[in-house]
């Protein structure tokens, strides 16, 4: 799972809450893919609540959980897969939510001893 998974999800769970964050950061362009309008990064209230339900709708209780169930980490052997850049002194296994969704500007100015 990827920060807009996380984000999508927010959205849909809590519309006023996320909603206009989302909007901001690719939610226009991902409910354009689904055919939804109506909405702008300043809308609130009704319309992200309907925005939300529609969406949810379009994409289907599959998809939907599908999201739901995508792991923060995989891993096989010493091989680790994150969506974004995990903590360069941090063990895997320790690393926070934030970190494996948004990553850490360390990651790329020291490598990691494992």
């Amino acid at each position: 799972m990827g920060n807009h998974e996380r984000m999508i999800l927010d959205f849909t769970d809590d519309p006023k809450t996320y909603g206009r964050s989302w909007l901001r950061n690719d939610g226009l362009q991902t409910l354009a893919s689904f055919g939804i309008g109506g909405c702008t990064e300043s809308s609130g209230g009704d319309q992200l609540l309907a925005a939300a339900e529609q969406l949810t709708e379009s994409m289907g209780t599959d998809l939907m959980q599908w999201i739901r169930d995508l792991p923060l980490i995989w891993h096989s052997g010493n091989l680790w897969v994150v969506h974004a850049a995990a903590l360069p002194d941090v063990p895997m296994d320790q690393q926070t939510e934030k970190v494996l969704l948004w990553g850490s500007s360390r990651f790329h100015r020291s490598g990691r001893p494992d």
